[in-house]
């Protein structure tokens, strides 16, 4: 009878009382990167063992295996590696749990994203908020897709893995502080500073600018001038830290010195950037203003760091252009007067009105004869004079001559 009891009571706990398990669920999934990469997020506030857990595509037979992992509460872990996604017709992501490969009836399904398309270069499936709805997004890999802080442990467990057949061995994880990224293509990657003519003897360089949080790879993409120049587009090999600077060399000479466009191209030789520069000179870059934009100006170089200033200001600055004003304050011109045969030359000007005086209807203007006396006019008073006095003497001796008489 105790026995039954007991065997009973054993049979409720076992029904009634579910057994702990953290909720992981993919959380991100990059079907563009190369390679491609699969971020499990830990929604519980317990960690998981997720060691052995399997990452899986729609019914192939590759697959990869977790290492050894224990992921913390609200924690996330990014897995790298040949997942076979299809990125021209409809796929599924699928996470399985320790009991068994994907290739067994026996496999236990964890979570599960299937898609009818890519979202696109520099996109991802992502959720949002991080551990619910699907959506796309740029690519935040190691990073919550709310507000971009990191969201790997600490320190950070992140495993290599590579391409696995079944039965498929455990991969060993290990610590990677930061995840690089390297899409086929991505935003926010632009041309920063350009060097066309460098002293003899240096390479031309070109700077990039990565505006992302985390760190890229962009090994496979091209350097390249304008489009149908003739060169061929030069492929470079390079990793930019999180908003960082990062100078490609070229190998050999590529820019024309009187100017010349530059274009950053991706893996698939899309364009990702352009600008446009023009007449060189010697050791001087061409410093990009505001990223975005393409305008640019020239100074001393920055190489693999921050824009400087740019060149000297001229010495012959354009000044604004000033529109023709109407003055009401008169100026009238200077007058020549006459003068007499021998006389030195007299320059005579009207007085200048006060500041601020304004010509109006009621204001008058004295001749240059009533505020100063001239030669002309004294001599034309000498002339009338004597022709007054010769008229009295005529008189005169016109009224003596009938008084003799």
């Amino acid at each position: 009878m105790l026995f039954g009891s007991m065997f009973l009571l054993i049979i409720a706990i076992a029904v009634f009382v579910p057994v702990a398990r953290a909720a992981v669920v993919i959380n991100e999934a990059c079907v563009n990167c190369i390679p491609q990469a699969v971020e499990l997020y830990n929604t519980a506030s317990s960690e998981a063992d997720i060691t052995g857990w399997y990452l899986d595509d729609n019914g192939g037979t590759t697959y990869i295996t977790l290492g050894d992992m224990i992921l913390p509460p609200n924690r996330c872990y990014v897995v790298e590696g040949s997942l076979n996604l299809n990125k021209s017709s409809p796929d599924s992501v699928r996470l399985f749990s320790s009991e068994a490969p994907p290739t067994s009836a026996s496999a236990m399904l964890v979570d599960i994203y299937t898609y009818k398309s890519i979202p696109g270069m520099g996109k991802t499936f992502s959720r949002m908020p991080d551990g619910q709805d699907w959506a796309t997004s740029e690519a935040s890999l190691g990073y919550f897709n709310e507000n971009g802080l990191s969201c790997l442990a600490d320190p950070t467990p992140s495993p290599s893995p590579v391409p696995t057949l079944f039965p498929s061995p455990g991969l060993t994880p290990v610590s990677t502080p930061l995840p690089i990224i390297q899409p086929s293509s991505f935003s926010n990657i632009y041309i920063s500073e350009i060097m066309p003519y460098p002293e003899t003897g240096e390479p031309e360089w070109v700077e990039l600018y990565n505006g992302n949080d985390f760190a890229v790879d962009l090994g496979g993409w091209y350097v390249d001038d304008a489009e149908l120049a003739g060169s061929a587009p030069k492929k470079i090999e390079i990793t930019i830290g999180p908003q960082e600077y990062a100078a490609v060399e070229m190998t050999t000479s590529m820019f024309n010195n009187d100017g010349d466009v530059v274009r950053l191209l991706d893996a698939d030789k899309k364009e990702v950037d352009a600008v446009e520069f023009g007449p060189a000179r010697l050791n001087k870059s061409f410093h990009r203003i505001l990223f975005g934009e393409a305008d640019m100006c020239l100074g001393s170089p920055t190489k693999n760091a921050a824009n400087g200033s740019c060149a000297e200001p001229s010495s012959s600055p354009v000044r604004p252009t000033r529109l023709p004003t109407i003055s009401l304050i008169a100026t009238p011109p200077r007058l020549m007067v006459a003068r007499a045969p021998g006389q030195q030359p007299v320059t005579a000007s009207y007085q200048p009105f006060p500041t601020g005086t304004v010509l109006g209807s009621t204001t008058s203007i004295a001749s240059p004869a009533e505020t100063r006396d001239s030669p002309c006019r004294q001599l034309a008073l000498l002339s009338v004079s004597y022709s007054s006095l010769g008229f009295w003497s005529f008189l005169i001796k016109l009224k003596r001559s009938l008084s003799v008489l």
